[in-house]
């Protein structure tokens, strides 16, 4: 009897244990990370996943019609290119975000393109990442970027319906802007696809003013943030020299070494 006793109990115990793991794993969609998951995918499996699929399937998001109609002119002669064995080459489809549904979602990559506000696709997906964007801000982790028409780009993360495949994005609160610089990006014969230095960006009009990397975890790696965005911090100006600092790097007293040494 007491055996019984003890297996009803390590029964209920169990069932217990398993209600509220389902009850964490519904609310896993909104996390900021993915260090939930039991494996969490590098960066080299996402671009390998890409490289093994050689397709993207750009959502665009706007609820402009005619803004609409130039995403469509845009990225119809690229739907129709074939696959060519190079490494850049890979197959183009398109959808409005108003009608992609979720098996897209869960087996394409997808590269996400339009105003944060007119993108309900990328509002959702978005809040699996460190970045939030409004009129006002853009937040990249725990730092936080005045938001002065900005453009916020992102490179492979892994998607939050299928961390085995990566998601892109490009977005901001300019319909029109974001779709100039992703035209621009894209007009190489869809060669430019990914073409940026770090996993994600920020623009000023032309001007990269923030940029970084992600660390094994996809978070913000604070090794490797620059803020460029208010300008260099003027440690020393002479005659003949200008000292600048970016990100804190040095400060006065060190700025005025080399001012030393090269005018002895």
């Amino acid at each position: 009897m007491k055996r019984k006793h003890i297996v009803v109990t390590l029964v209920i115990a169990l069932l217990a244990v398993g209600m509220a793991s389902v009850q964490l794993m519904s609310g896993a969609e909104h996390a900021p990370d993915v260090t939930g998951l039991d494996s969490v995918p590098t960066k080299r499996q996402l671009r390998r996943s890409f490289f093994d699929k050689r397709e993207i399937m750009v959502v665009y998001g706007t609820t402009d019609s005619l803004l609409a109609q130039r995403y469509k002119e845009l990225l119809e002669p690229l739907s129709r290119q074939e696959v060519t064995s190079s490494w850049r080459s890979a197959k183009v489809t398109f959808k409005n975000a108003s009608s992609v549904n979720e098996e897209d979602l869960h087996q394409q990559v997808v590269f996400m393109v339009g105003a944060i506000d007119e993108h309900a696709v990328l509002q959702r997906f978005l809040a699996n990442t460190p970045f939030y964007v409004d009129k006002a801000k853009i937040k990249i982790g725990a730092k936080s970027i005045a938001n002065d028409n900005a453009l916020l780009s992102v490179g492979f993360y892994p998607s939050p319906l299928n961390p085995t495949l990566p998601f892109t994005f490009i977005t901001g609160t300019d319909p029109t802007r974001i779709f100039n610089f992703f035209a621009e990006r894209i007009t190489n014969g869809g060669q430019g696809f990914y073409r940026q230095n770090l996993d994600y960006e920020v623009y000023h009009g032309p001007k990269r003013v923030v940029l970084g990397d992600f660390d094994a975890q996809w978070k913000i790696d604070a090794t490797t943030f620059f803020d460029f965005s208010k300008g260099p911090k003027e440690l020393l100006n002479t005659e003949s020299y200008r000292f600048v600092a970016h990100n804190n790097a040095t400060d006065v007293a060190t700025a005025g070494k080399p001012w030393t040494v090269c005018n002895a």
